[in-house]
């Protein structure tokens, strides 16, 4: 099996992502792909599937009958949806089954050889998707990653946690011959992401993935595709990715060194041809004033000023051999996120005293936590233990039903939901939205969201378009602008690149507030190093 890209070009509207790729993806190779968000790794997975037209070049798959399967991670699905049409449509069976009816009835009134060979690719597909084994396999991989519904459950009521679960359940029982994955880890508890990469590093055929996740790339990926916007270019690179990190600071210290040096010498040139400017303008002053004096005839002031003109021919050399001089490559300038939070005056303490609370059929607790001011608090457990209900609990958007809870003001607590409701979706655009929710005017605003990446284009567009990334950015400008006494994250680098997690990792290390985040993103946590770990147990 291979992905081969040829000379390929893609873009987005007025923007070229990708000028001219060449690489070929074979066996045995998974690939990540890096890059800023927006730059372009979703649309190359959808590009390489044939639902975006490229502007050139060539993307092939062989062999010609191989499946593709693009698996994005399950956000809102229809209430009325069960998890067996999920799944279906998820691992490509519902689509297969489909075609292989429409070949057939073809079959039945078309003798032609065509129609032969159409139904043969759809019963080919039918068979390599596994079409026939799903509703076997599927009651078992669900049993395993701990789901306690059947296939006919409707989606409507599942909780974050569960729908989690059924979007990892159709990643593994995909039987895709080239598999291409966009945030898979997203809302995964360990056991998902231990199971997901167990399946990823089994495979033999290509696999190319998004990913935030450090500790799931460093155990699966063998190459990279980087999107680098400082020069306009994707590259690859053959190796897993801590050799990917080290390569690319090497290459950027010598990138660097390479920068510096040219800068030295375009510096010696320039102040070579500013000296001889001065003297050529000061061997012509001088030879006028001594001719004005008396003290020279004229033919000795044409002499002075033939060498005044010769310095300013050496200025004209000097300003060629700069003009020869090679720039290198443009050091790594790329946009990262501008995050800083600010500390408050005093920070904010929670108490929960056998408490407990309810969301439809799953209750909490009782449960008993003591946050003091300033502490740094991590919330872990499985999905489906009651995480993001604990964070509607500590800031008062759902009331205790049981116990006592003592909490901060709710105007004192910044908050980034799972969801990132936050940030709502409306008709309206972040230049409406942003100034009047943050008390900022208007100027400010703009240039607030700008420090985050969400420019001209972006503050303008409907939030109903606005893609997860450019909503979590939206939530973390929000909770800069006041000196919250805490901060409540769920799962806060879902949707972020990489640069940005650092970013965000570094400003709330600064943070002097006290600080509950909900992550199951491990090298996030150990960077954080909480003092205290609040452990849920799924029921």
């Amino acid at each position: 099996m291979t992905v081969a890209f040829e000379d390929v070009v893609l873009a987005r509207g007025s923007q070229v992502l990708i000028d001219g790729l060449s690489t070929v993806i074979g066996n045995d190779s998974c690939i990540g792909i890096f890059g800023p968000n927006g730059c372009g790794k979703s649309t190359l997975l959808q590009a390489i599937l044939g639902e975006l037209p490229i502007e050139a070049g060539r993307i092939d798959v062989r062999p010609v009958l191989a499946t593709v399967g693009y698996v994005p991670q399950l956000r809102d699905l229809p209430p009325d949806a069960t998890v067996r049409e999920v799944l279906r449509k998820r691992t490509g069976v519902a689509d297969a089954e489909a075609r292989l009816a429409q070949a057939s009835r073809r079959l039945e009134v078309d003798a032609s050889a065509a129609a032969g060979d159409a139904f043969n690719d759809a019963l080919n597909r039918f068979i390599s998707l596994g079409v026939d084994s799903l509703e076997d396999r599927a009651p078992t991989v669900l049993a395993d990653l701990g789901c306690e519904f059947t296939l006919d459950r409707l989606c409507a009521g599942l909780s974050g946690g569960e729908l989690a679960r059924v979007g990892l359940a159709g990643i593994l029982l995909s039987q895709y011959d080239v598999l291409l994955l966009d945030e898979p880890t997203n809302d995964l508890d360990a056991a998902g992401i231990r199971s997901l990469t167990d399946f990823v590093t089994s495979r033999t055929t290509p696999v190319l993935l998004v990913s935030h996740d450090r500790r799931f790339l460093e155990a699966t990926i063998t190459g990279v595709l980087e999107f680098d916007p400082s020069l306009d270019r994707v590259v690859r690179f053959e190796g897993g990715y801590r050799s990917w990190q080290e390569e690319r600071e090497r290459a950027r210290i010598v990138l660097q060194a390479e920068h510096d040096r040219f800068e030295t010498d375009a510096t010696a040139l320039r102040q070579q041809a500013d000296a001889s400017r001065q003297r050529s303008a000061a061997g012509t002053r001088s030879a006028n004033r001594a001719y004005a004096s008396g003290r020279i005839d004229k033919l000795q002031r044409g002499a002075m000023r033939e060498g005044a003109t010769s310095e300013g021919s050496a200025v004209k050399a000097i300003e060629r051999k700069l003009d020869r001089l090679n720039a290198p490559d443009q050091v790594r300038k790329v946009w990262s996120l501008k995050l800083e939070f600010p500390s408050p005056a005093r920070a904010g303490a929670f108490t929960l005293d056998s408490t407990t609370a309810k969301q439809g059929d799953f209750e909490l607790g009782p449960l008993s936590v003591s946050i003091a001011p300033g502490q740094r608090v991590r919330i872990a457990g499985p999905n489906g233990s009651g995480k993001s209900l604990l964070v509607d609990l500590l800031v008062a958007r759902l009331v205790a039903t049981h116990g006592r809870a003592t909490l901060p003001p709710v105007d004192e607590i910044g908050l980034l939901d799972q969801q990132r409701s936050v940030v709502p979706l409306q008709d309206s655009n972040l230049v409406e939205w942003f100034p009047e929710t943050s008390d900022l005017p208007v100027v400010e605003a703009r240039t607030l969201l700008a420090k985050f990446g969400l420019g001209g284009d972006d503050v303008n567009r409907p939030m109903n378009t606005l893609s997860p990334g450019e909503r979590t950015r939206a939530g973390l400008a929000l909770l800069s602008v006041a000196p919250y006494s805490a901060l409540v994250l769920d799962e806060p680098t879902n949707h972020l690149d990489l640069p940005a997690i650092e970013q965000l990792e570094q400003a709330l290390v600064a943070y002097r507030g006290t600080l509950i985040v909900v992550t199951h993103d491990e090298e996030f946590a150990e960077r954080i190093s909480f003092d205290q770990h609040v452990q849920l147990e799924r029921h």
